[in-house]
Protein backbone atom coordinates (compact mmCIF):
# COMPACT_ATOMS: atom_id res chain seq x y z
CA UNK A 1 0.00 0.00 0.00
CA UNK A 2 1.32 3.41 -0.80
CA UNK A 3 1.93 6.39 1.44
CA UNK A 4 -0.79 8.35 -0.34
CA UNK A 5 -3.20 5.46 0.09
CA UNK A 6 -2.13 5.09 3.71
CA UNK A 7 -2.36 9.38 4.43
CA UNK A 8 -6.09 8.76 2.90
CA UNK A 9 -7.09 6.33 4.90
CA UNK A 10 -5.97 7.47 8.09
CA UNK A 11 -7.50 11.10 7.01
CA UNK A 12 -10.32 9.27 6.31
CA UNK A 13 -10.94 7.01 9.56
CA UNK A 14 -10.45 10.28 11.39
CA UNK A 15 -12.92 12.24 9.40
CA UNK A 16 -15.79 9.56 10.33
CA UNK A 17 -14.57 9.69 14.38
CA UNK A 18 -14.87 13.24 13.77
CA UNK A 19 -18.55 13.40 12.38
CA UNK A 20 -20.03 10.58 14.45
CA UNK A 21 -18.11 12.19 17.51
CA UNK A 22 -20.11 15.24 16.36
CA UNK A 23 -23.55 13.36 15.69
CA UNK A 24 -22.78 11.56 19.59
CA UNK A 25 -22.72 14.74 21.13
CA UNK A 26 -25.78 16.25 19.24
CA UNK A 27 -28.05 13.50 19.59
CA UNK A 28 -27.34 12.93 23.56
CA UNK A 29 -27.77 16.77 24.38
CA UNK A 30 -30.96 17.00 22.42
CA UNK A 31 -32.19 13.28 24.10
CA UNK A 32 -30.82 14.88 27.36
CA UNK A 33 -33.57 17.88 26.97
CA UNK A 34 -36.23 15.88 26.94
CA UNK A 35 -35.40 14.02 30.25
CA UNK A 36 -36.93 15.15 32.78
CA UNK A 37 -35.09 13.12 35.94
CA UNK A 38 -31.71 14.21 37.50
CA UNK A 39 -29.90 11.15 36.96
CA UNK A 40 -31.45 10.68 33.56
CA UNK A 41 -30.01 13.84 32.39
CA UNK A 42 -26.37 13.41 34.02
CA UNK A 43 -26.26 10.06 32.51
CA UNK A 44 -27.54 11.23 28.85
CA UNK A 45 -25.01 14.20 29.21
CA UNK A 46 -22.40 11.85 29.95
CA UNK A 47 -22.72 10.45 26.38
CA UNK A 48 -22.66 14.17 25.29
CA UNK A 49 -18.95 14.29 26.50
CA UNK A 50 -17.57 10.83 25.17
CA UNK A 51 -18.95 12.21 21.71
CA UNK A 52 -17.23 15.56 22.14
CA UNK A 53 -13.95 13.73 22.88
CA UNK A 54 -14.66 11.41 20.11
CA UNK A 55 -14.93 14.34 17.81
CA UNK A 56 -11.40 16.00 19.19
CA UNK A 57 -9.54 12.74 18.17
CA UNK A 58 -11.34 12.56 15.43
CA UNK A 59 -10.93 15.66 14.14
CA UNK A 60 -7.12 15.93 14.84
CA UNK A 61 -6.39 13.18 13.17
CA UNK A 62 -8.09 14.36 10.09
CA UNK A 63 -6.22 17.24 10.46
CA UNK A 64 -2.73 16.44 10.72
CA UNK A 65 -2.99 12.96 8.06
CA UNK A 66 -5.07 15.86 5.77
CA UNK A 67 -2.16 18.41 6.20
CA UNK A 68 0.23 15.63 5.45
CA UNK A 69 -1.99 14.69 2.01
CA UNK A 70 -1.93 18.33 0.99
CA UNK A 71 1.29 18.58 1.22
CA UNK A 72 1.88 15.06 -0.15
CA UNK A 73 -0.72 15.79 -3.12
CA UNK A 74 0.53 19.76 -3.24
CA UNK A 75 -2.80 20.95 -2.77
CA UNK A 76 -1.94 23.53 -0.79
CA UNK A 77 -3.80 26.86 -2.02
CA UNK A 78 -7.03 25.07 -3.60
CA UNK A 79 -10.13 27.42 -2.58
CA UNK A 80 -11.78 24.28 -0.91
CA UNK A 81 -9.16 23.25 0.88
CA UNK A 82 -8.63 26.77 2.71
CA UNK A 83 -12.29 27.08 3.22
CA UNK A 84 -12.59 22.97 4.48
CA UNK A 85 -10.14 23.78 6.94
CA UNK A 86 -11.51 27.37 8.18
CA UNK A 87 -15.35 25.25 8.08
CA UNK A 88 -13.05 22.59 10.61
CA UNK A 89 -11.80 25.46 12.63
CA UNK A 90 -15.01 27.15 13.11
CA UNK A 91 -16.84 24.30 13.72
CA UNK A 92 -14.21 23.88 16.62
CA UNK A 93 -14.92 26.46 18.16
CA UNK A 94 -18.79 26.87 18.18
CA UNK A 95 -18.93 23.09 19.52
CA UNK A 96 -16.58 24.40 22.30
CA UNK A 97 -18.76 27.51 23.28
CA UNK A 98 -21.88 25.61 22.38
CA UNK A 99 -20.93 22.73 25.21
CA UNK A 100 -20.59 25.07 27.76
CA UNK A 101 -23.99 25.39 29.12
CA UNK A 102 -24.22 21.44 29.11
CA UNK A 103 -21.27 20.58 30.28
CA UNK A 104 -22.92 22.72 33.61
CA UNK A 105 -26.07 21.12 32.82
CA UNK A 106 -24.32 17.66 33.49
CA UNK A 107 -22.46 19.10 36.59
CA UNK A 108 -25.42 20.34 38.08
CA UNK A 109 -27.47 17.16 36.97
CA UNK A 110 -24.99 14.91 38.69
CA UNK A 111 -25.15 17.43 41.98
CA UNK A 112 -28.85 16.89 42.15
CA UNK A 113 -29.05 13.13 40.99
CA UNK A 114 -26.40 13.10 44.08
CA UNK A 115 -28.76 14.92 47.09
CA UNK A 116 -26.08 17.60 47.15
CA UNK A 117 -28.47 20.66 46.28
CA UNK A 118 -29.02 22.21 43.14
CA UNK A 119 -32.22 24.11 41.32
CA UNK A 120 -33.80 21.95 38.68
CA UNK A 121 -35.05 24.70 37.40
CA UNK A 122 -31.49 26.21 36.75
CA UNK A 123 -31.21 22.65 34.95
CA UNK A 124 -34.31 23.05 32.94
CA UNK A 125 -32.74 27.16 32.30
CA UNK A 126 -29.30 25.28 31.10
CA UNK A 127 -31.18 22.23 28.95
CA UNK A 128 -33.04 24.69 26.95
CA UNK A 129 -31.36 27.20 26.45
CA UNK A 130 -31.80 28.12 22.66
CA UNK A 131 -28.39 30.23 22.05
CA UNK A 132 -26.46 26.70 23.29
CA UNK A 133 -28.56 24.85 20.75
CA UNK A 134 -28.07 27.60 18.03
CA UNK A 135 -24.31 27.47 18.00
CA UNK A 136 -24.32 24.09 18.38
CA UNK A 137 -26.30 22.93 15.28
CA UNK A 138 -23.88 25.94 13.36
CA UNK A 139 -21.11 23.58 14.99
CA UNK A 140 -22.59 20.62 13.40
CA UNK A 141 -23.56 22.31 9.86
CA UNK A 142 -20.16 23.17 9.84
CA UNK A 143 -18.96 19.76 10.57
CA UNK A 144 -20.87 18.88 7.63
CA UNK A 145 -19.23 20.80 5.55
CA UNK A 146 -16.15 20.09 5.78
CA UNK A 147 -16.99 16.43 4.65
CA UNK A 148 -18.96 18.25 1.80
CA UNK A 149 -15.71 20.14 0.92
CA UNK A 150 -13.52 17.40 0.89
CA UNK A 151 -15.69 14.84 -0.82
CA UNK A 152 -17.04 17.79 -3.63
CA UNK A 153 -13.78 19.47 -4.03
CA UNK A 154 -15.36 22.13 -5.78
CA UNK A 155 -12.88 24.25 -8.03
CA UNK A 156 -14.03 27.92 -7.48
Amino acid sequence: MSAERIGLLVHLLGAFAFIAGVVVAGVAYETARRRRAAIEVAAVLRMARVGAMIAAVGGVVLLVAGFWLAGHLEMFRTRWLELSILAFFLSFGFGAAGGRRPRRARELAVRIAAGEGGDPAELRQLLDDRLSRLVNWIAGLLALLVIVLMVVQPAF
